[in-house]
């Protein structure tokens, strides 16, 4: 396999912000590696300078990811990758029923009692003697096992509510930059600050079992190493700097987030962090799909009927174009080898965080971009503030600034998208809206969009 040159990582960091070093990660480890790297904030907000320092002419993912992981193990030693915990947690289950870290309940056949006795040897180290009490096997659960769906192999269920802590891989969590990035389009402007500060206030909050867990393994921070000033321009993460685009981005980045972290107060802990998960992957995914001025993408409802079957084909026409585009530009500029080509990266990374449909392609089924009623209500709550309300056209406008296209009025005819599929589009799309109540119906021609927010 043709691996992947320094300069080649360097420059897939710079123009999309992600490197494309597999195509199998999940949602659950860009959830994780948000975790991890608001861990380090207050050691990033002392000194970022000297911590992710980037030098020119250097691997610097690789070199970003090299620092990030000796910090972390630094601050928190061993314990702070719960791997063998989460593959091996007393509620995962195996054709034995459900197992239990309990050596007396351990598993008969090898391979599942080796991972059983790695996992209470781990998590002895981090618990001291406490394993075994009722309690503590509870809250492990709860928190490692929120779905219910963490397998004997570790895998976990992206379509299931809750933050899965499933352990950490570096191949998976970090060096794809996908947290990372986004978290440096955060600590890029004044506004994302506030919004990147408020998120980590989220992750503090201690009305949840993944905040006891991390408390009793010494993984968690306190308040007081918070920084009282939040309004400074503090560059706790690192954004390219030497590629067109990031400035928009990091704006866009910070508006978005700040709508829908305000969206979220009130909510729980793991809901409102399981929406940044999906904002984390819209705007990379968009970010990878828009790159070389491509065309706009069309949103189609996931089951229209019959009769507006030609609007869900022309969207599968024009993600297929975005991939397309994507692929070809990429080798024109030397950026990736043919075992890894973007237009994978993407269409993972766009489906394992939700706005793909159908979410598993068999038989050659045709994906498209068609949010189901979650990844919807994400993406207008951080187009839509809290008491906002907006026409469709506006709506839309905003909604182009990810390059996508909700429909609406007559473009030019000799667009990819044609007149007649723009407008029907729109009406699908304004249906969906209403019968979610993120819009409302005044008139025949008049709708109000507010996210479900005003009444």
């Amino acid at each position: 396999m043709t691996r992947l040159s320094a300069d080649q990582i360097n420059r897939q960091y710079n123009e999309w912000g992600v490197v494309i070093a597999n195509t199998n990660g999940r949602g659950a480890h860009i959830a994780n590696g948000l975790v991890q790297l608001l861990r380090l904030y207050p050691t990033l907000r002392g000194e970022p300078h000297l911590t992710l320092s980037p030098r020119a002419g250097v691997d610097r993912p690789g070199q970003l990811t090299q620092a990030t992981v000796s910090l972390l193990k630094a601050r928190f030693g061993d314990a702070w990758t719960l791997n063998d915990a989460a593959r091996g947690l007393c509620v995962a289950r195996s054709k034995h029923g459900p197992l239990s870290l309990d050596a007396a309940h351990a598993p008969h056949d090898e391979a599942h009692a080796a991972i059983m006795t790695a996992a209470r040897q781990h998590v002895e180290r981090c618990v001291e003697g406490a394993l075994f009490d009722e309690d503590t096997r509870q809250l492990i659960a709860d928190t490692l096992n929120a779905d219910g769906r963490v397998y004997i192999n570790g895998g976990t269920d992206v379509s299931a509510s809750g933050l899965r802590l499933a352990g950490y891989m570096s191949t998976h969590t970090i060096r794809p930059m996908h947290a990372m990035t986004y978290l440096g389009a955060l600590a890029a402007t004044p506004a994302g600050v506030r919004a990147l500060d408020a998120l980590y206030a989220l992750l503090e909050r201690e009305d949840d079992p993944h905040t006891a867990l991390t408390r009793m393994l010494g993984l968690g921070t306190t308040p007081d190493e918070r920084a009282a000033e939040t309004t400074t321009l503090t560059p706790a993460y690192p954004l390219p700097s030497d590629a067109e685009g990031w400035s928009a981005f990091a704006a866009l980045t910070a508006q978005m987030t700040t709508r829908l972290l305000d969206w979220t107060r009130g909510a729980a802990k793991a809901e409102a962090l399981e929406s940044i998960v999906e904002l984390i992957g819209l705007l990379l995914s968009s970010k990878l799909w828009s790159w070389g001025d491509a065309e706009v993408l069309l949103v189609s409802p996931i089951a229209p009927r019959r009769r507006d079957l030609p609007v869900m084909v022309e969207a599968q026409r024009s993600w297929q174009r975005a991939l397309t585009t994507l692929d070809q530009r990429s080798t024109q500029r030397d950026l990736h080898t043919s075992s890894y080509p973007p237009s994978a990266a993407l269409r993972t990374l766009a489906r394992v965080t939700g706005w793909l449909t159908p979410k598993h392609a068999r038989g050659g089924a045709k994906h498209h971009l068609g949010p189901d009623a979650r990844r919807l209500t994400t993406l207008i709550r951080a187009l839509v503030a809290p008491g906002e309300e907006l026409g469709w056209e506006a709506l839309r406008q905003r909604a182009l600034a990810l390059r996508i296209e909700l429909g609406g009025a007559m473009r030019d005819p000799n667009a990819p998208i044609a007149p007649l599929m723009l407008r029907r589009a729109a009406e699908l799309n304004r249906e969906s809206l209403i019968l979610l109540g993120l819009a409302r119906q005044e008139s025949d021609d008049v709708i109000r969009i507010d996210g479900g927010g005003v009444r």
